[in-house]
């Protein structure tokens, strides 16, 4: 189910989950990711250093036998040539502590999107729909390459949903986080449930890719999602409380099974999501 307030047009998790495809394998329908294919392990948003020891923080970094890429995740439409051109020289021997292939060699960077933008010298994945792969004469591994242009095509829209609601970079996005909790504070008022604390919300939020992002990440958006949270409580009427950093249905939920009274916290989610948020309250993203 789409979060309520989202819009497909511009949709982060759109982004993040056709990406994240292409590291993974589905039975039904049958597809292996280009990157699964080779091997690739991957981690989300893992510092880096420059030469100058200045910090990278790419979207995306995965390694294997064959080699290493750099993922840059974005629907902006400015350019990332800048951005790429500073991730093909952050120090290898830094993969190491992500449990990373080990590489001796600059990575593969390339950029991944929803619609073209020209991001200069780069191969550039667009996954709105079929997966197109361009420029991708600017990837020096020869394995790679072949097997980017062998995917070359297949519809993402055909592939069962990611479930992951949460990803990093919606900190920086605060709509994009509420939106991206809808979900799981509807998961809240199913019967039998006993609540959630925001680190539980975080964790099930980020789904298969809790172990794949940092712990000062994780602690940031647990913190952001916590904050969030303790805005609901008067805005949903009372039929949430928190207790011991633990959200749950408060007394006033007698009947889950209501439809009016669903409808109406359904409703009221739909409104929190929208509702404008000061724009000092979170730092600026420019992802």
């Amino acid at each position: 189910m789409m979060a309520p307030g989202s819009s497909p047009k511009r949709n982060r998790l759109a982004l993040w989950r056709n990406t994240i495809h292409l590291f993974h394998q589905t039975n039904r329908p049958l597809f292996i990711g280009p990157f699964r294919k080779l091997g690739f392990d991957y981690r989300v948003q893992p510092l880096f250093l420059s030469p100058k020891n200045e910090q990278r923080t790419p979207d995306i970094v995965a390694s294997a036998a064959v080699g290493w890429v750099v993922l840059e995740l974005s629907f902006r439409d400015s350019a990332k040539e800048e951005k790429l051109a500073g991730y093909s020289q952050i120090d290898p021997r830094d993969l190491g502590q992500y449990g990373l292939t080990a590489q001796s060699t600059p990575p593969e960077v390339l950029s991944s999107r929803l619609r073209f933008v020209d991001d200069g010298p780069f191969c550039q994945l667009v996954v709105a729909d079929r997966l197109e792969v361009l420029k991708e004469g600017r990837i020096v591994n020869d394995e790679l390459r072949r097997a980017l242009v062998e995917a070359r095509g297949v519809d993402l829209t055909h592939l069962p949903s990611l479930p992951f609601t949460l990803v990093p970079e919606m900190v920086g996005h605060p709509q994009e986080l509420r939106e991206g909790l809808v979900d799981l504070v509807l998961q809240i008022f199913a019967p039998g449930s006993a609540g959630m604390s925001a680190t539980q919300m975080v964790d099930k939020g980020l789904e298969r890719l809790v172990d794949l992002v940092g712990p000062k990440d994780r602690s940031i958006l647990v913190s952001k999602v916590e904050e969030q949270m303790k805005t609901l409580p008067t805005f949903l009427g009372g039929y949430l409380e928190e207790s011991d950093g633990v959200f749950r249905a408060s007394s006033k939920w007698k009947d889950p099974s209501l439809p009016k009274q669903r409808e109406w916290v359904v409703m009221r989610l739909k409104m929190w999501v929208a509702k404008p948020i000061l724009p000092d309250f979170f730092p600026d993203d420019p992802s």
